[in-house]
């Protein structure tokens, strides 16, 4: 269930509107603490009634963005990875101090790093383009959390109590399970 903070009502949800994650059969709202982890939890309430008080409302409050582009950010990843696989310590932050110029793969990796920001930059145009638009039932979405550039993505390991399921967190900049 989720409750619309922003919403013009609660059967019309727009890209952009502030929505918090309530759980009403475990009395409860997703939250986070954004600068201890990545991690997601419930955080139970006393009295469920329709005025919620969560103990970080900072870590509660997700905007809706539409799904945003990563295929330019996972090239760039993979070949990192690869450089990486072939022994070298190259990192995202060291990779234009430790090779040369002239090297191929200098040249590849900063093609990678332009399409990476361009498309970043794209995301941003689609998100301000869509803003304000009700969203149709099938949309496929993202939630942010607001004042962070962190977004509720699905992790790579099984959740903890119920071992169907996968764990969910936030993740820096978004992904493919985000």
């Amino acid at each position: 269930m989720v409750l619309q903070l922003g919403a013009k009502s609660p059967q019309h949800v727009s890209y952009g509107d502030i929505t918090c994650i309530l759980c009403s059969e475990l009395k409860g709202i997703v939250t986070s603490d954004p600068d201890i982890s990545n991690a997601l939890f419930l955080d139970e309430q006393d009295s469920f009634r329709d005025r919620l008080v969560p103990h970080s409302l900072r870590g509660s409050i997700f905007s809706v963005t539409p799904k945003f582009e990563y295929s330019a950010d996972k090239a760039y990843k993979k070949r990192l990875q690869k450089v990486k696989d072939l022994g070298k310590k190259i990192t995202e932050h060291n990779w234009r101090r430790k090779l040369d110029r002239s090297d191929p793969l200098y040249k590849d990796l900063a093609a990678d790093q332009g399409k990476v920001a361009e498309e970043k930059e794209t995301n941003k145009v689609e998100a301000r383009r869509k803003e304000g638009t009700s969203l149709v039932y099938g949309a496929t979405i993202q939630l942010q959390l607001t004042g962070t550039n962190k977004f509720v993505s699905q992790a790579k390991n099984r959740a903890r109590l119920d071992k169907l399921a996968m764990q969910i967190e936030l993740a820096e900049g978004g992904g493919d399970g985000s």
